[in-house]
């Protein structure tokens, strides 16, 4: 060969690595610039994951409540507060169902009140959002947790029709949700009995603490009144010295019986000591708190049981944030009885 033949030979060959290396190096190059030109000095964060913020917060926020441990009543109105602030949901419902039982277990919502929007339609199988008259559209979800049905979630809007990534952020959290209900409304036997005081059928007095700091940290969050009612037996003392302990039991399962009957739903009663009662009331002004007080005062005195054996009760109330603005203070105003005043007919109130 030649040496005119075997010089452009040997140059191509040395040129060809160095050309790849420089493609390469170009490549990268651009990438680079990429992701520099996306950056902005101040957050740091590009636009697209700058526009992921409002969901990546609703879906930290529901998942803290989800796993929180409070009652069912506060993780429902807490999620759906949550979907409410960061989504363009007008108005959100839950319902959840105890299927044992054929009743309504739970209702929270969130959002303008029924007159605000229109009814929406029935829920149908397919949990598509439908649109009505205008640009009214609503969303049905149901809360499957395995084949039991454990609710529904609804969620209405009046800014046209749902986008496709909220009705699927809206599945998330539904799917959150129903995972908690079933640990908080459904859990096991086991855990249930360690909560439970065997004599009285109340929560015991650790679940009450832990659920009133809960519920306590809940309103301070947003906004909203707490109410802590405690009920002090007069006479127990007397009974089992004269009667015996067997006596003394069957006064306080039946007083355990009485305020599981009286007591709303959402409430929570548990036995805070050896002959007192305590009432949680979440949601609860003191006007209400205190007509529901009033009303078990006159229970308990009419009940022929406690009356035959002069059993009465003493009530203490108080209110967050009126009586205090920390635990200690709320349970130390809630156990200095307080004179209640009737203010109305016992069998005429809505709390009953």
């Amino acid at each position: 060969m030649s040496t005119d033949c075997a010089l452009p030979l040997i140059i191509t060959f040395m040129a060809a690595p160095l050309a790849l290396a420089l493609g390469r190096w170009r490549q990268r190059r651009r990438h680079t610039g990429k992701m520099e030109a996306g950056l902005h000095v101040g957050g740091g964060m590009s636009e697209d994951r700058r526009s992921l913020r409002p969901f990546l917060a609703l879906l930290s926020a529901v998942a803290d409540l989800a796993v929180s441990g409070q009652s069912p009543e506060s993780i429902a109105n807490g999620i759906l507060d949550e979907m409410h602030q960061h989504r363009p949901f007008d108005r959100i419902t839950l319902s959840a169902v105890d299927a044992n039982r054929r009743e309504i277990v739970v209702r929270a919502q969130a959002g303008v009140q029924d007159n605000g929007l229109p009814r929406g339609p029935r829920l149908s199988a397919a949990d598509r959002p439908s649109k009505r008259r205008g640009a009214k559209t609503t969303l049905c979800l149901p809360l499957n947790y395995g084949d039991r049905l454990l609710g529904v979630l609804k969620i209405e809007s009046r800014r046209g029709s749902i986008r496709p990534l909220d009705a699927q952020l809206a599945r998330i959290c539904g799917a959150l949700l129903t995972s908690s209900l079933q640990s908080a409304l459904f859990g096991s036997r086991e855990d249930t009995a360690s909560l439970t005081d065997e004599l009285t059928g109340g929560k015991t007095r650790q679940y009450f603490l832990d659920a009133l700091e809960r519920e306590w940290k809940l309103s301070a969050r947003l906004e909203r009144p707490l109410s802590l009612v405690m009920l002090m037996l007069d006479g127990l003392s007397a009974v089992q010295s004269t009667r015996g302990p067997l006596e003394r039991d069957l006064i306080l399962a039946r007083v355990g019986l009485l305020l599981e009957r009286k007591c709303r739903r959402s409430n929570l009663v548990a036995r805070y000591d050896e002959s007192a009662f305590a009432l949680l009331m979440p949601d609860t002004r003191a006007e209400q708190a205190q007509v529901l007080a009033e009303r078990l005062r006159l229970w308990v005195e009419a009940d022929p049981l406690l009356r035959e054996r002069n059993v009465t009760g003493s009530f203490g109330l108080a209110t967050y944030p009126l009586d205090g603005l920390n635990l200690e203070e709320l349970l130390k105003r809630a156990c200095q009885p307080n004179g209640l005043a009737v203010t109305e007919d016992i069998h005429s109130s809505p709390l009953r």
